[in-house]
């Protein structure tokens, strides 16, 4: 069955100079072929609601979207060819690097909250907890690796908020446990 959202002879996309572009028959964009620094994905990029970082096999930074800049308090400019490890506290780089190298063994797809845990670092020296997905992409250039951030600081503070209502509901405030260090049983 033909999917009923791609043209017939090849999927459409906006070439760099506005004309039309059709992907070969049988190629996908995002697969090999296609390069990473046609417009179109740059636009792609910026349509996301989560920052968004493109790293190559050696672990650089290629690419970033504008949510990446706002997340991490870096510019494009100072974010493009640093390593991907100048997003994490230096603590995790070796723990990270090994990571990598398993994912780039057998690069797949992993959806968000497959891995637990990931810290971001900002700029300015700060922390926040993240979740993150990964994605393979073949382009003309070689192998990257898409990764998509999102800071969830939000909700892992509402998360403990509810925590601290239900205790207290459940277990009476401190000042109401007689002195004890815990509720009474």
């Amino acid at each position: 069955m033909r999917d009923p959202f791609r043209p017939a002879g090849g999927s459409r996309l906006p070439a760099p100079e506005g004309g039309e572009r059709r992907a070969p028959e049988g190629e996908v964009p995002g697969q090999a072929g296609w390069s990473l620094r046609e417009t179109p994905r740059l636009q792609l990029l910026e349509s996301f609601p989560d920052a968004v970082v493109v790293v190559d096999r050696d672990g650089l930074i290629q690419q970033v979207n504008g949510q990446a800049e706002r997340c991490f308090g870096l510019g494009r400019t100072d974010l493009i060819g640093q390593p991907v490890e100048a997003l994490i506290p230096e603590r995790f780089h070796e723990r990270h690097r090994a990571a990598s190298r398993r994912f780039l063994a057998d690069p797949r797809a992993l959806p968000m909250g497959t891995s637990s845990g990931f810290v971001g670092r900002r700029e300015d020296g700060s922390e926040f907890p993240a979740e993150i997905s990964l994605g393979p992409m073949k382009t003309r250039e070689g192998l990257f690796v898409v990764a998509v951030c999102r800071d969830v600081t939000r909700q892992r503070e509402a998360a403990l908020s509810t925590e601290k209502r239900f205790f207290v509901v459940s277990c009476g405030q401190p000042e109401e446990w007689g002195g004890r260090d815990r509720p009474p049983a």
